[in-house]
């Protein structure tokens, strides 16, 4: 898949580091502006497991950048599927296990973009999965490629997405720097914050596709 308009900017929404991630020891937080131009993308979107980023040390890894930035997010673990959730500013009442019906309810208030995060995961983990969920919340979007995401799946997820009205992204899940922009979603410009980029994946102006699939490595998530 590759982009059908002039996107200038590729956004890898779905990126864990070892600050708040213990699956992701081999990812360095402050390799990513460096590993953001080797790959050629503008943006990533850490999201760390069940932990929010503090804004200050978001803020400290954007110093300096020009062209380029990096979004603070987090996945929720929620009792039922992972939600990538970007556009909160602080994680009360968001905890690991806690009802899908519960944090739709704080993104609508906080107007943060909620992405069911990789629904067909073949890993034997947690949130393996060989079957499209039955959702008692409709997310802002789905994320229809990763690096446990597998091709053959993503014409399942596209036409699940469509039957249900959700928009589609791509983010990497990436734990290592070597899976960093693997799987991206391209937008017409470069979001200022987290909020705008929210809005802008709730409006649908995100297309996803894969990079460098020959060179994906599977991790857990």
């Amino acid at each position: 898949m590759k982009p059908s308009f002039g996107a200038s900017a590729l956004l890898d929404l779905h990126v864990h580091t070892r600050w708040g991630s213990e699956c992701a020891e081999l990812m360095d937080p402050d390799s990513l502006p460096e590993a953001m131009s080797a790959c050629g993308i503008h943006g990533v979107v850490i999201t760390e497991h069940n932990t929010l980023w503090p804004a200050e040390e978001i803020a400290r890894l954007n110093q300096g950048l020009t062209g380029r930035r990096v979004y603070g997010g987090v996945e929720v673990s929620t009792a039922t599927h992972h939600f990538v959730v970007i556009g909160l500013d602080f994680m009360d009442k968001i905890h690991e296990g806690m009802p899908a019906e519960h944090l739709w309810r704080i993104t609508r208030v906080h107007k943060a973009a909620m992405i069911l995060a990789h629904p067909l995961n073949r890993t034997t983990t947690v949130c393996g999965n060989n079957t499209l969920p039955v959702l008692s919340v409709t997310p802002d979007a789905v994320e229809v490629a990763s690096t446990v995401t597998h091709r053959r799946d993503e014409e399942r997820i596209r036409a699940w997405g469509a039957k249900n009205h959700i928009h589609l992204v791509a983010g990497s899940d990436a734990h290592c720097i070597e899976n960093l922009g693997q799987a991206v979603t391209a937008f017409p410009h470069l979001p200022e914050n987290e909020k705008e980029l929210a809005r802008m994946i709730q409006n649908g102006l995100g297309l996803p596709f894969r990079r460098h699939q020959d060179r994906r490595i599977h991790v857990p998530c």
